[in-house]
């Protein structure tokens, strides 16, 4: 064999061990990205129907609003459907576009009252995030408890770009007690939540099963747009047995900002939630 030969053939192997190499190198933190993304759509479904509980005016001005049902305290209640066309701002400055249907029995709202939201495919709802916009299906159950305490139930699924995830979750809001030992913020409530994320990671196509089964956050009136404070636990993923960590304020400033920390084993990483 020639040297130019034998050089050929060893360059050429490299560089199919390098393209390899790279196909199947995965950025461990991904699943925590989805994780972020989720419980900014969890976070903004919540504010949503707990400011439409309690009489506050959340959906813009401008959408269109066509009534499916207006008679309310009726035995089938009330059925909404909401229209932000192309794009239009909520009140806790989240981007939004495309209809949802948001049906219910009383109006006003009472105590033990359940609100649903629902998107299907040919709602094209989406919110904006920082790379893309983010294309919502499925439904929201809302319970109100108590004025300041509620429940929901999430299921459906959010797509960025190419990915799909499926997702569903359990939340609970409550005010932040007086005597909290912890500084809050005037207004405050707790958010506690689990969470179930599956989807294909786009670096492996691996499928991902992920569960975030501890998750208290807290958030305030005036900074709607994202979670003040707050850790997610979440165990396992695929390749790495440690459990994850993620936390909401990762330089304790109390700032409302999209940062996160994720922890994972020896590894740490510093991410943008939405």
């Amino acid at each position: 064999m020639s040297r130019s030969l034998f050089l050929s053939i060893l360059i050429w192997g490299l560089i199919l061990v390098s393209c390899r190499g790279d196909q199947a190198e995965v950025p461990a933190y991904e699943p925590a990205e989805r994780l972020a993304e989720f419980s900014s759509l969890l976070v903004r479904s919540h504010n949503a129907l707990e400011a439409l509980s309690m009489g506050e005016e959340f959906w813009p001005a401008a959408a269109t609003r066509r009534w499916m049902d207006s008679v309310a305290n009726d035995p089938d209640g009330w059925a909404l459907q909401l229209d932000f066309g192309p794009g239009m701002q909520w009140a806790d400055g989240s981007w939004v576009r495309g209809t949802l249907s948001l049906s219910g029995m009383h109006w006003p709202i009472q105590k033990g009252d359940s609100l649903q939201i629902n998107w299907s495919s040919s709602d094209s709802f989406a919110i904006k995030a920082s790379k893309s916009w983010v294309s919502v299906l499925g439904h929201v159950q809302y319970q109100a408890l108590a004025f300041g305490r509620s429940q929901m139930i999430w299921v459906g699924d959010f797509q960025q770009e190419q990915q799909k995830v499926h997702a569903s979750a359990f939340s609970q809001w409550e005010l932040v007690p007086e005597n909290s030992l912890e500084p809050t913020w005037e207004d405050a409530h707790w958010l506690s939540a689990q969470v179930d994320l599956s989807y294909v990671q786009w670096a492996s196509g691996q499928p991902i099963q992920w569960g975030a089964r501890v998750f208290k956050a807290e958030r305030a009136k005036h900074c709607l747009e994202q979670v003040l404070a707050g850790r997610w636990i979440a165990s396992p993923l695929l390749q790495l047995k440690d459990s994850t960590y993620m936390e909401h304020d990762p330089f304790r400033d109390r700032r409302c900002d999209a940062t996160v920390r994720v922890e994972s084993g020896q590894q740490e990483w510093l991410l943008d939630a939405w």
